[in-house]
C-alpha cells in the first residue's frame, strides 16, 4: 500500500479492511466510480496507490474471503437486523442506509435486487460487486461511516437472514435466470431482478447509450413479460442500473412521449456465451460510424 499515513485521512481504515481480509481500492473523491480499472482485482488483491482524500470500496465475493453484503437502502427497514451490530461490521452509507458485513463459506449466494410492495429496496453484494465504505463521502457530501460495536466480520447465518427478509415481504426465492432466458420474458416476482441484470447487461456488456438501452428495455418490458413492469418501477430499475454501471453518469429524463423504434434488437442480442446471433443496427439512437446503420454486426 503506497500511502503516507500523514499525510491521507484513509489511512488507518485502508489497513483496518485490509487487516480483515478485505480486498480495498480507491474510488475518485466524492464518487463511486473506481480510480482504477477494478475488474482484474475481482481475482486479486490490490496494494497499489491511494490518492489523499480518495473514496474507499470493497470488493465482495472470493477475493474478500467470501464477502457478502447485505446493502439496506430502505433505512426504516434496519431495526430488524439491528443487533447484528454487535456481532459484526455494519456502516452507514452516504445516502442513509446500511451495509451489513458478513463472510460465507462454500458457495457464494447470487448478487440479487429485491423489492417488496412497499416499494422498499434490499440489495445482496456478492461475486462480481463492491461496496463503498468509510470515510468515503458520499457526493451529496454525506460520510460513510461505522455504527457497529463489532469491529470483526463474522460467518453470519446468510440463510437466516434470508428468512428476515422474506418475513419483510421480499421474494427471496427468484431464480437467476441467464440473459438468454431473461429476453424470452419473465413473470410476476422475478421482474425487478431481471429488468435489472437485462439493463446492466445492455449498458456495460452491448456498450449501448442510454436511449438505446431504455428503448430495448422498455419494448422487452411491455412485449415479452407478463404482466409487465410499471413504467414508474422500469424507470427506477433503469436508473439503478445506470448508477451500478457509470455511477457517475446523471440519468437522462425519460418522457412518456418517447416513441419506440419499430424494429427491436432485444430479441437477437447474444446470450452469456456470446453465441448469439447478428444483431440489427437500425434503431439505436447513436452509431459512432454512420456508414453502419443498418448493418448487421
Amino acid at each position: 500500500m503506497t500511502i503516507e499515513k500523514e499525510q491521507n485521512r484513509n489511512f488507518e481504515f485502508i489497513k483496518m479492511f485490509q487487516d480483515l481480509g478485505l480486498n480495498v481500492i480507491p474510488c475518485k473523491e466524492k464518487s463511486k466510480e473506481p480510480a482504477i480499472s477494478w475488474k482484474e482485482y475481482q481475482n486479486k488483491k490490490y496494494f497499489g496507490h491511494f490518492e489523499k482524500d480518495c473514496n474507499l470500496a470493497v470488493i465482495c465475493g472470493k477475493v474478500s474471503g467470501g464477502l457478502v453484503v447485505i446493502d439496506i437502502d430502505s433505512p426504516e427497514l434496519f431495526p430488524g437486523f439491528e443487533k447484528l451490530k454487535e456481532e459484526t461490521l455494519v456502516t452507514r452509507t452516504g445516502s442513509g442506509g446500511y451495509h451489513i458485513f458478513g463472510k460465507v463459506t462454500g458457495d457464494l449466494p447470487p448478487i440479487m435486487r429485491l423489492n417488496n410492495d412497499k416499494k422498499q429496496h434490499i440489495d445482496i453484494q456478492s461475486e462480481g460487486t463492491y461496496v463503498i465504505v468509510p470515510p468515503s463521502v458520499h457526493p451529496d457530501g454525506a460520510y460513510y461511516g461505522i455504527v457497529s460495536t463489532a469491529k470483526t466480520i463474522a460467518n453470519l447465518d446468510f440463510e437466516g437472514i434470508l428468512g428476515k427478509i422474506k418475513d419483510l415481504g421480499f421474494n427471496t426465492d427468484q431464480p437467476r435466470k441467464p440473459i438468454s432466458e431473461i429476453i424470452s420474458g419473465v413473470t410476476e416476482g422475478n421482474r425487478n431482478d431481471s429488468a435489472f441484470k437485462f439493463a446492466c447487461y445492455l449498458l456495460d456488456t452491448r456498450k449501448l447509450d442510454q436511449g438505446a438501452a431504455w428503448y430495448e428495455l422498455d419494448r422487452w418490458n411491455k412485449e415479452s413479460n407478463k404482466p409487465p413492469l410499471p413504467d414508474k418501477e422500469l424507470k427506477a430499475v433503469f436508473s439503478s442500473a445506470l448508477k451500478r454501471v457509470s455511477p457517475n453518469i446523471q440519468p437522462k429524463t425519460i418522457s412518456k412521449k418517447q416513441t419506440i423504434p419499430k424494429k427491436s434488437i432485444y430479441k437477437m442480442l447474444p446470450s452469456d456465451d456470446g453465441n448469439g446471433e447478428e444483431i440489427n443496427l437500425d434503431n439505436l439512437m447513436r452509431i459512432e460510424d454512420p456508414t453502419l446503420l443498418g448493418k448487421k454486426v
